[in-house]
């Protein structure tokens, strides 16, 4: 499933994995983290059943088989897998572009090639590196494109630098982003290249990247593309997400104004894919991709840090991941610098020493950093035995004295079921 890339900025940091936001490094199976040894104890998934993507464009419905999860839902990216998975899924890319060539694998998109399916296809064939079969027409979801099975050719040598000498191919990248996706080993790919009305592509990606599983991935994975509805694009504005299923419950974002200095009143629940919930102030977007829940004031804050780094007067965006205890230590005084450390060196970030407190009864850690363009709060909560929760929390330069009780109000909200 190749390798993703995350935006180099100092922000949207998953904190204890292999993505580092800060650094521009994400390594493992696309936009996860590393892979789980086989056999490893698996989340239980959804329920059988219709579901709804919240946040991807053109919004798509999709049944689901018992034991498969919704990994990922944002506007460009939607991953359908069997839950906890690493290795096999149904990716759905949007508009992301063919991938530059060039042996250094920059994340950037390759000059000279058009974006309908039939221009994408016709590219992928003429790489020297894959073995691509003869394309079909199909028809998934309502698009129409083209279908073709891909993998690595044998005897291939080249090898992006980050790949540690594994055979690699770079596939696609993000339009909007330094996101990129990368062919490797011996990774097997079923791609339906579907263009959409109006302009742009979706690709629906059938991928094992340990090749040895493809055939039972596409006996698994044929009913879930055959299922997929995508709603006509005048249907799906950009900043309306899908209807979302009873099985997922999150908040409609929607564009809020900036919170005042006065406290303010936590009247909504998230509630994320494994259970655990967060209260936050109504008329904040929320979001989960890859098991992280995003919370922000407004789409626009999200999008502004994102893009430059910064945030206006009164946007506040804050993030909880998730970090298992084993094999580490479990004293939050601890954890929290080792876990910061790659975001702190290397960002003009000036950082406070750690200071340890409680958070609704459970043993905690914080540290203040900042520089020209951003404060930020980040929290390392030992929530159960085995697990901490970490939340960085972003603000603009001298707010966070404003808002750092609402902040760590939501922190001492995280419930577990």
């Amino acid at each position: 499933m190749g390798r993703r890339i995350l935006p180099t900025i100092a922000v949207v940091f998953v904190i204890g994995t292999l993505i580092v936001g800060a650094l521009g490094v994400g390594l493992g199976s696309g936009p996860a983290a590393a892979r789980p040894t086989p056999g490893a104890s698996q989340a239980p998934g959804l329920p059988a059943g219709t579901y709804a993507s919240r946040f991807f464009t053109p919004a798509a419905t999709f049944t689901l088989p018992a034991g498969w999860e919704i990994a990922s839902d944002a506007p460009d990216y939607l991953l359908l897998r069997p839950a906890g998975s690493e290795v096999v899924g149904v990716h759905l890319f949007r508009d992301w572009l063919p991938a530059s060539q060039e042996l250094s694998c920059p994340a950037s998109a390759e000059p000279g090639v058009g974006t309908t399916s039939t221009e994408i296809v016709q590219w992928l064939r003429g790489r020297p590196g894959l073995v691509v079969s003869d394309p079909k027409i199909v028809t998934v979801g309502g698009l129409r494109g083209t279908e073709i099975d891909v993998g690595i050719r044998e005897g291939w040598t080249a090898s992006c630098p980050f790949a540690e000498g594994t055979p690699t191919v770079p596939f696609i990248v993000e339009g909007n982003s330094a996101s990129q996706w990368v062919i490797a080993g011996n990774e097997r790919l079923r791609l339906s290249v579907l263009d959409v009305p109006g302009g742009g592509t979706v690709i629906v990606d059938v991928d094992a990247f340990d090749g040895r599983l493809m055939d039972r991935l596409i006996a698994d994975a044929a009913p879930i593309v055959a299922s997929l509805s995508f709603a006509p694009a005048a249907a799906t504005p950009a900043a309306t997400p899908a209807a979302t299923p009873a099985a997922i419950p999150a908040a409609t974002p929607a564009a809020t104004p900036s919170p005042s200095a006065t406290p303010v009143a936590q009247t909504e629940t998230f509630t994320a894919v494994n259970g655990r919930t967060i209260t936050y102030p109504a008329g904040w977007t929320t979001r989960e991709d890859l098991g992280i829940v995003y919370l922000s004031t407004s789409p626009a804050a999200a999008d502004r840090l994102v893009s430059s780094q910064t945030l206006q007067p009164g946007e506040i965006f804050v993030q909880f991941a998730e970090n298992s205890i084993i094999g580490g230590t479990a004293d939050p005084a601890v954890r929290l610098p080792d876990n910061l450390k790659l975001l702190l060196e290397g960002q003009g970030l000036e950082a406070a020493p750690v200071a340890t407190f409680s958070s609704a009864g459970r043993p905690a850690a914080r540290i203040d950093a900042s520089n020209d363009k951003l404060e930020m709060l980040a929290v390392s909560v030992k929530v159960r035995d085995d697990l901490f929760a970490d939340v960085i929390a972003y603000m603009a330069p001298g707010e966070l004295a404003t808002y750092e009780p609402l902040i760590l109000e939501m922190i001492d909200s995280l419930k577990y079921p």
